[in-house]
Order: structure tokens, then C-alpha cells, then sequence
């Protein structure tokens, strides 16, 4: 039987673009994680603009990556000219 951990709240500390254009955040704890807006399933209308990805910097995201206990991901290279901007 595997009990599987919840999964922690972690800070977002930046926003970065992935090689499809895709927004993540990357986590106090090292970890990226998509922040796509695609409802209805998902719904976060202030991942498309930049003043709402910079109101919601230190703002606490689950992160799955560390219930699994996964090491730190890459640190993030910049896609774009917006690569390490909110």
C-alpha cells in the first residue's frame, strides 16, 4: 500500500517560459511548475499578464514535486526576451 503525500505549499519566486511558450513558476523549494490558464479545468486569468504574475510572486503554489520527494529542477534558461521577467 503507498500513501502518497500531500502536496506542500512553496512560494513562487519567478515566472519563466518554457520552449512551447508556456508560463511556470519557479518554487521556493527549486521546483518548476506550469501555472497554465486553460479553463475550464484550470483557472488562473492572472498567469496572462504581467501584472498579474507579479501579484502573485511569494504566493504559496502545492507542489507535488516535493511529495514525491524529487530533487530541484534545472535552474531555468531564458526562451525569450520575457525569460526571467514576471
Amino acid at each position: 500500500l503507498m500513501v502518497r503525500a500531500e502536496a506542500p505549499p512553496r512560494a513562487i519566486r519567478s515566472f519563466h517560459r518554457d520552449a512551447e511558450g508556456h508560463w511556470f513558476a519557479r518554487l521556493e523549494c527549486g521546483h518548476n511548475q506550469h501555472t497554465r490558464h486553460n479553463p475550464p479545468w484550470i483557472n488562473r486569468p492572472w498567469v496572462e499578464h504581467s501584472l498579474g504574475r507579479i501579484s502573485m510572486l511569494g504566493s504559496p503554489l502545492a507542489c507535488r514535486k516535493c511529495a514525491e520527494g524529487a530533487p530541484p529542477d534545472p535552474p531555468p534558461h531564458p526562451s525569450s526576451p520575457e525569460g526571467n521577467r514576471p
